[in-house]
């Protein structure tokens, strides 16, 4: 036997001041109270419900109130607005499928949400400044919807259980907002609701999700200086960064674990910092397209095709894992790229051109390779690598390059085409089977070669070739069955040649 609907219209307060404390037990009650406040006095609302299906309507208009709701059941429904400032609300809800919709207008105002148990949802929408939003919900399938327009606005939402949602959007500048989810199946983001973009400034926000399948996003952001942090413990989570538009905004995406995944797309912009860093194996960057004037790309296992256009980019990409594969194209000015791997099967291609670039290339493990094609002026590329079976080749067309490779273990091979003015080479293998095939035309390049170890060479069949001005070259061996060839041709030309083991063999050309 269902009890009958009741509804309480409650008290329309207008005064100094105004206290309302409503008590519901039972299922499907409706409450509805307005309150009003003229002068500078507060006014307070607490409702208590016990039972299922009840809702609550509480409007409070004016400064320094204070509203608190518990409830207790299943399927209830809260709607709040307060328009003022200086206003505290508090919402307590447990057991399942509660809903809140909250609504304001005004500054300086608190909101504290406390949801308890599965299937809760909440819709929050704060305009003004410098409110804050403080939403808990524990157990799983929750889902909560927060907007900020406005500026100085801070967040707080806290997750536990599975298959939770959050999204945030933001319309203002220096707002900031901290999601936490611990379990698997969640879903946040700063993403766009409807047609209407991220819009602002100076705003944060920080994304912890600890669990496997999580998925957090950022989506149609437009605006300068933002900061998104989002650090994924576990396995097969997905980042997911979209549309993102401004000058000087900070990305940082962790991941730890396996399988995870970094899918990035349409960017625009300068001086923007994008760092990845990935821990563990077979994770991915894919479908990377950052265009116009973009700033910077930090990241580890790199999979697919990625173009950068712009000035005063940088670029700084961190490995650990196994099977890693790194392709990306960049066109502009002044970049700084740093790329570290550890880990086995790691392939890096890379194809740079532009002015003023810095490139570093560190590798530790087996199998890798890199490959970089350089057109440009005044860049200065490094590459160490430590493993077996590594392969490094370098093509340099420019100006004023500067190339340095170390190699160190087991049949290594580099091979260096320079093209260009006033290069300056340097090369070390240590260990089996080394090969270095050279070909230099230019000018006033400077070349220093050492090799140790056994079965090493300088020149190929063919190769050892320096075609240019006031080149200098240098050449020290030790160890077995190791061979220089060449030839130079050019002017000023001083050549070094130090041989120490077996079956050395030097032949060098000079015109």
């Amino acid at each position: 036997m269902s009890v009958p609907k009741r509804t309480l219209v409650a008290l329309t307060i207008t005064g100094a001041i105004g206290f309302q404390t409503t008590a519901v037990a039972n299922q499907s009650n409706e409450i509805t109270i307005n309150q009003t406040s003229t002068s500078d006095n507060s006014l307070a609302a607490t409702i208590k419900v016990t039972g299922s299906k009840n809702i609550a309507n509480l409007t409070q208009t004016g400064a320094d109130h204070v509203i608190t709701t518990q409830k207790e059941g299943d399927n209830n429904k809260s709607e709040v607005t307060a328009n003022g400032i200086n206003t505290k609300i508090d919402i307590k809800q447990s057991d399942n499928e509660q809903l809140t919709n909250l609504k304001t207008s005004g500054d300086d105002n608190t909101f504290v949400i406390t949801q308890d148990g599965y299937s809760n949802s909440n819709q929050i929408d704060v305009s003004g400044n410098s409110n804050t939003v403080t939403l808990t919900q524990t157990d799983s399938l929750n889902d909560a919807v927060i907007e900020f327009i406005g500026d100085d606005n801070s967040a707080l939402i806290n997750q536990s259980g599975n298959s939770n949602i959050v999204n945030y959007r933001v319309e203002g500048d220096a707002n900031d907002a901290t999601i936490i989810q611990h379990g698997d199946n969640n879903i946040t983001g700063l993403v766009a609701l409807g047609i209407s973009s991220n819009l602002g400034n100076n705003n944060d926000i920080a994304i912890t999700q600890d669990g496997n399948h999580n998925f957090a996003a950022a989506k149609s952001v437009k605006g300068n200086d933002n900061y998104l942090d989002v650090d994924q413990i576990g396995s097969n989570n997905t980042a997911f960064v979209y549309d993102l538009t401004g000058t000087g905004n900070d990305f940082d995406l962790e991941q730890t674990g396996n399988n995870n995944s970094v899918l990035m797309s349409q960017m625009s912009g300068d001086d923007n910092d994008i760092e990845i860093d990935q821990s563990g194996d077979n994770n991915s960057i894919s479908q990377l397209n950052i265009t116009a004037d973009t700033s910077s790309l930090a990241g580890a296992e790199v999979v697919g095709a990625m173009t950068v256009q712009g000035s005063n980019n940088q670029l700084d990409f961190e490995q650990e894992g196994n099977a890693n594969n790194l392709s990306f194209s960049l066109i502009g000015d002044q970049n700084d790229i740093d790329l570290e791997q550890e880990g086995n099967n790691h392939t890096a291609n890379m194809t740079i051109e532009g002015f003023d670039n810095t490139l570093n290339f560190d590798a530790e493990g087996n199998a890798n390779q890199l490959h970089n094609i350089v057109m440009g002026d005044g860049n200065d590329i490094e590459v160490n690598q430590t493993g077996n079976l590594n392969d490094s080749y370098a093509q340099t067309e420019g100006n004023s390059n500067q190339i340095d490779v170390e190699q160190h273990g087991n049949e290594n091979r580099s091979t260096i085409n320079t093209y260009g003015d006033s290069n300056n080479i340097r090369h070390s293998q240590s260990g089996d089977l080394n090969v270095l095939d050279l070909i230099t035309t230019g000018d006033s390049n400077t070349l220093i070669l050492t090799q140790s170890g056994a079965s090493n060479w300088i020149g190929g069949s063919d190769s050892f070739a320096i075609d240019g001005s006031n080149n200098s070259f240098n050449v020290a061996q030790a160890g077995n069955n190791n061979r220089v060839a060449g030839s130079i041709a050019g002017n000023d030309n001083s050549v070094t040649i130090n041989q120490t083991g077996n079956g050395n063999l030097a032949t060098v050309i000079q015109q």
